[in-house]
C-alpha cells in the first residue's frame, strides 16, 4: 500500500486539530454523562471536517499555471460583460 505524504502540513495540522476538539468533546460528554445533540451534531461534523481536510489534496500551482488562468478568467469576465451589455 502506497502512503500519500501530505503536501502541505497547515491542512494536515488543521484537521488533526478538528479532530482532536470534536474528540475532546465526546470524552466530556462521556465522562460527565451530559449528551447534547446539538453538541453531538458538531462532533460529526468536526471529525468528518478533520479528515477531509488530513486527505485533501493541497493545491500546488506554479505562478505560470496561475498566470495562466488569471488571463483565462479576465478573458471570460469581458465575455460576460459584452453578453450582458447585449442583454441589459
Amino acid at each position: 500500500m502506497r502512503v500519500r505524504l501530505p503536501k502541505n502540513w497547515r491542512t494536515t495540522l488543521a484537521g488533526v486539530g478538528a479532530i482532536a476538539a470534536a474528540l475532546g468533546d465526546l470524552i466530556a460528554q462521556f465522562t460527565t454523562k451530559d449528551w447534547d445533540a446539538t453538541r453531538l451534531g458538531a462532533d460529526a461534523t468536526g471529525l468528518f471536517t478533520g479528515f477531509g481536510l488530513i486527505f485533501a489534496r493541497d493545491a500546488v500551482v506554479s505562478e505560470q499555471e496561475h498566470h495562466e488562468d488569471r488571463q483565462k478568467l479576465v478573458a471570460t469576465q469581458a465575455v460576460v460583460e459584452k453578453v450582458a451589455d447585449k442583454v441589459l
